[in-house]
């Protein structure tokens, strides 16, 4: 094989004068890449194992991890409205079943999306009823599902721990749609299906279709019956009377 040196000067070679080859792409390590793997394996597993023993304070900071890193925003620390559209399905399928098979359904995403629907929220109004139910204007509570409102936890994904504003970034909004479309929950407003044509029927009901009529038989030309009677030879008239000129012979052959 060629030396990295020989092909570096062959590279110089063909370039022009004044420039320099550009480097080569550095790409990750298989000891990198599994790496990466393992932070992501190991915070589901501490997600699960929070919520295992009821450790709701810190399955809620873990959860807000989790949510922005596969949002690829937990540099930035918070979630808009197109990071939320963008979130991975697999991934809230997994957070919200840990919560609420954890909770017994009293946490959980779709614990929240079905108060939203309830309240059938729209406008900012909505948005501070719906904190007032699940208790995120007061003080917040973590430590059981008794004392806690149902749907209290998790908080909105930010940095360091969460947030208890349902308002900021479109969260509330987004959240159950994106559950919506990622088949987690059912939608309370399916959309109607199209109406069907008002087109008149060709028939009173109960009564026989019209058909149109048979088509009439082509005439045939039919043939005479053949008779079973002997066919008797035709006879013409001059094969019967004697040319012309023989009667005056015969007269005058009698007259002698």
């Amino acid at each position: 094989m060629m030396s990295l040196a020989l092909i570096t000067a062959a590279l110089l070679q063909g370039l022009p004068e004044g420039r320099s080859p550009q480097p080569l792409p550095t790409w990750p390590t298989s000891e990198q890449t599994s790496e990466q793997v393992a932070i992501a394996i190991t915070d589901r597993d501490q997600l699960q194992g929070a919520l295992a023993v009821g450790e709701w304070e810190e399955a809620n900071r873990l959860t807000s991890i989790i949510l922005l890193k596969a949002a690829k925003q937990y540099s930035r620390g918070y979630l808009v409205t197109k990071d939320i559209r963008a979130l991975p399905c697999p991934t809230l399928q997994e957070v919200d079943y840990w919560w609420g098979n954890s909770s017994a359904g009293h946490f959980g995403l779709s614990a929240q999306a079905a108060l939203w629907h309830q309240i059938k929220g729209k406008t900012f109004a909505d948005v501070t009823q719906f904190e007032n139910r699940i208790g995120w204007l007061g003080q917040l509570d973590f430590l059981s599902t008794v004392t806690a409102p149902k749907g209290h936890l998790p908080l909105r994904p930010a940095k360091p721990k969460g947030i208890a504003d349902a308002w900021g970034g479109g969260w509330i909004q987004e959240m159950p749609k994106r559950l919506i479309a990622c088949d987690i929950i059912e939608d309370p407003n399916p959309p109607a299906p199209p109406a069907a044509s008002a087109k008149k029927p060709a028939t009173s009901p109960g009564q026989p279709k019209k058909l149109p009529p048979p088509p009439k038989p082509k005439p045939t030309m039919q043939k005479k019956p053949q008779s079973n009677k002997p066919k008797v030879p035709e006879v013409r008239l001059r094969d019967i009377l004697p040319p012309r000129g023989a009667s005056q012979v015969l007269r005058s052959k009698c007259g002698s």
